[in-house]
């Protein structure tokens, strides 16, 4: 199956895994794996081919590619007086904008979420292995049986 360019692919190194990890924002729970950038992309494209087949024959809708165009890299946040006041004195003692600061924070808080879903993904491919080794019946809730390989 040929999967729709217009989705979103990002690869990163994984030492715990020791090979490269290839993901889709779109499709958050999925991701490929390979020796090489080109084997993980591989392996996430026929991932990705995978589940956009079942959601076909499921009725699911498809997730919509994002469109990076439309992303201006400005939004609005409303605070409350004393978060306003507090980032601003945190801005002042390390000297940046707050605009800086908050930009940091940020970037280490979507980091934190990525390293926390990629755990968490892990943990279930590993109880489902567990589980299937058991010989313990599925379904069991929120763990998937994996395809046999």
């Amino acid at each position: 199956m040929t999967v729709d360019p217009r989705y979103s692919l990002n690869v990163f190194w994984s030492s715990e895994d020791d090979a490269f990890i290839a993901t889709s924002p779109e499709f958050p729970r999925l991701s490929g794996f390979g020796s090489t950038v080109a084997e993980a992309l591989q392996s996430m494209e026929e991932v990705l081919g995978e589940a956009i087949a079942t959601y076909r024959e499921e009725g699911w809708p498809l997730p919509e590619p994002y469109d990076h165009a439309q992303f201006s890299g400005k939004f609005q946040v409303r605070l409350s007086r004393s978060q306003h006041a507090e980032l601003t004195r945190r801005a002042d003692a390390e000297g940046v904008s707050m605009n800086a600061l908050v930009t940091q924070y940020v970037s280490a808080g979507l980091s934190r979420a990525e390293a926390t879903s990629v755990l968490a993904s892990a943990v279930e491919e590993r109880i489902a292995a567990l589980l299937d080794k058991a010989g313990e019946p599925f379904p069991v809730k929120g763990i998937r049986r994996r395809a046999a390989s």
